[in-house]
């Protein structure tokens, strides 16, 4: 990825619109299925294991 330009032109999208790229799209959707699922699973483990006594 790279950094956009200075002079690049911004690209306005609403919520619902990002919305409807990342879940029409069924490779996008999974990719963000998995990143959330990573996302979840690591803030879980950070805060359940110490209050289970395992850290």
């Amino acid at each position: 990825m790279t950094r956009p330009k200075p002079n690049a032109e911004a690209i306005n999208l609403t919520k619902q619109d990002l919305l409807r790229i990342l879940t029409e799209d069924d490779s996008l959707r999974k990719l963000m299925q998995t990143l959330l699922q990573e996302a979840l699973e690591a803030e879980m483990e950070r805060t359940a294991l110490p209050v289970l006594g395992h850290a």
